[in-house]
């Protein structure tokens, strides 16, 4: 199973300790109030980003937990083992060279299409960090800045390969129709 990267606790810790560490001082005017509201900010990062984790953990289970569950309910079927599954063929590519510039750009549209998608979710999903609920409170919407980048990458491979398209003679697909399409 592949671990997801997610965002540290770090960055909030700090923001939450700074942030009522000069609540405290307001409140006290002096340095052992700064000190109480930072370590009191310092533990509600800690406690909200443990939260999240184990939300997040206790999903995964329940996903292994299902998997575990469909594999005993099915017991005609046998899973097989890694030494004992047939090794995938490569693709033997295609004669014509539009159709595999037209396979690979498809791949991309597809791609880009789920990375939308994506993009979109989390637009309205409950923030899962600390600069996602920042940005809500501020009226922004969170955008991820790797999925855009991923986003952007796939578009720019798109574009060049429709461009060698049109330079091998082969009709250009309409990457942004493609794309508005369900």
């Amino acid at each position: 199973m592949q671990t997801e990267k997610r965002p540290s606790s770090t960055g909030a810790s700090w923001g939450l300790a700074i942030l009522l560490g000069i609540l405290g001082v307001s409140i006290q005017q002096s340095v052992g109030g700064f000190v109480t509201g930072a370590a009191l900010g310092f533990l509600l990062a800690q406690i909200i980003y443990l939260r999240s984790r184990a939300e997040a953990l206790d999903q995964q289970l329940q996903d292994v937990k299902q998997r575990l569950a469909n594999i005993r309910s099915a017991p005609g079927e046998s899973v097989p083992t890694p030494a004992s599954q047939p090794q995938p063929q490569p693709q033997a590519t295609p004669a014509d060279p539009c159709e595999a510039l037209n396979s690979f750009i498809q791949k991309h549209i597809v791609e880009m299409k789920k990375l939308k998608a994506q993009i979109e979710a989390e637009k309205t999903a409950v923030p899962n960090s600390l600069e996602a609920a920042f940005e809500r409170l501020q009226g922004k919407p969170f955008v991820d800045t790797e999925k855009n980048n991923n986003l952007a990458e796939a578009r720019h491979e798109a574009d060049a390969v429709n461009s060698l398209l049109r330079a091998q003679g082969c009709t250009p697909v309409n990457i942004d129709h493609a794309l508005a399409s369900p």
